[in-house]
């Protein structure tokens, strides 16, 4: 978290230049959004520089995008507009049918649980995931996708009934995705911008 944040600093000092990462994680933890209190979980916590709400880590691949906002429009609908276009087609070319995500108010504090007219989702369940901070000339937007998710873990982390996390939460897994393919797809999506 604190990579991404000193980015979008370095960038919005104009320092640095535009830049895509992807990351993993190499234990269970949760990071809450900018906005959000700490949680109380029993689980090593880290507060995100953009919004959202609670995200699981560690069976997750999770990347971030630093750049100006102008090279993506003028509007932050405009960033997030480009952002999915730029997804949907990577999923695409995977074999995924996935769809922008249908707003409905589940749990705002879970950012699984609060889709957003600008995540992705498949059969109503949210694949990919992602929040912005906005500076004056750039922006920094992080996202996750489940690799894998282990329902009944997770259900005794977050203190969640199992059925619940079924119908909000899919993982590449899920969908016979193989990782590897996902992380190339991605590579030669934003390697292009």
């Amino acid at each position: 978290m604190q990579t991404d944040r000193e980015n979008f600093l370095r960038l919005e000092g104009k320092s640095f230049r535009p830049l895509f990462r992807i990351f993993f994680w190499d234990r269970l933890c949760v990071s809450y959004g900018f906005l959000q209190k700490t949680p109380r979980v029993n689980l090593p916590y880290v507060k995100r520089p953009t919004g959202g709400g609670l995200l699981l880590h560690g069976w997750d691949m999770s990347f971030s995008i630093v750049d100006i906002k102008e090279r993506w429009g003028k509007s932050a609908e405009d960033v997030y507009s480009k952002l999915t276009d730029l997804l949907m087609t990577a999923l695409k070319n995977l074999g995924v049918k996935a769809e922008l995500g249908t707003p409905k108010k589940i749990d705002k504090n879970l950012c699984y649980f609060y889709p957003t007219p600008w995540e992705i989702e498949v059969e109503g369940k949210k694949l990919i995931s992602f929040s912005m901070r906005s500076g004056r000339k750039a922006f920094l937007i992080q996202g996750t996708v489940y690799l894998r998710f282990d329902h009944i873990i997770a259900s005794h982390l977050l203190k969640l009934q199992q059925s619940y996390l079924k119908d909000r939460v899919l993982s590449l897994k899920d969908l016979g995705v193989e990782p590897e393919a996902m992380i190339k797809e991605l590579m030669d999506t934003f390697s292009s911008l």
